[in-house]
């Protein structure tokens, strides 16, 4: 006989006493049932009002002053819950993004720069495959430079010049500067 051991209760059981989870690798809930049950019940009784009103709205339409009860409800548990929801929603981001990181990467560059991968593949080949300041080969985690104050992209740069030009501000005056002091030191 299979068992497994109770996430909650830590004690081995048959995997009969184990819900049923297609999104866990041996399709079993982590919790045995029995202890599914105590957390239900503390649930319910903790927000039963909540799910009696969730309930009512499945099974009747509600009058518009109890749909104003009921938001008024939903505002006041999203605002007493909400540092909790927030955490919960990141954590699930996170997750997400670790398993679909090309998914993740594509919606970044869409959002942050209205790019696409063929648009990043066009300006590689543009730019002959390598950073447009120092001239070596791209390396695989290239950035792409923009303008701060447009949101212009200007290329794709390897971190180091990328960095380069961040920490002098992306001002061309400190980078003329900058220049004559490497000359003056050059003449020395």
């Amino acid at each position: 006989m299979k068992t497994k051991i109770c996430y909650k209760c830590k004690k081995r059981k048959p995997i009969s006493e184990f819900y049923y989870n297609k999104g866990r690798k041996n399709n079993l809930d982590d919790w045995c049932k029995s202890c599914h049950r105590v957390r239900y019940k503390r649930y319910y009784k903790e927000n039963r009002e909540h799910i009696l009103m969730k309930e009512k709205l499945q099974r009747q339409k509600f009058t518009p002053e109890e749909k104003n009860k009921l938001n008024a409800y939903n505002r006041k548990y999203y605002a007493k819950n909400r540092i909790k929801k927030r955490e919960y929603m990141n954590a699930y981001a996170r997750k997400w993004r670790r398993k679909h990181p090309e998914k993740d990467k594509l919606a970044r560059l869409k959002r942050d720069y209205n790019l696409t991968f063929l648009d990043i593949k066009k300006m590689k080949v543009q730019q002959d495959n390598k950073c447009l300041i120092c001239d070596y080969p791209l390396p695989n985690n290239f950035v792409i430079d923009h303008d701060h104050k447009t949101g212009k992209v200007r290329g794709l740069l390897c971190r180091r010049c990328n960095t380069s030009l961040g920490l002098f501000r992306d001002d061309p005056n400190i980078l003329k500067r900058a220049i004559n002091y490497l000359k003056i030191g050059e003449i020395k």
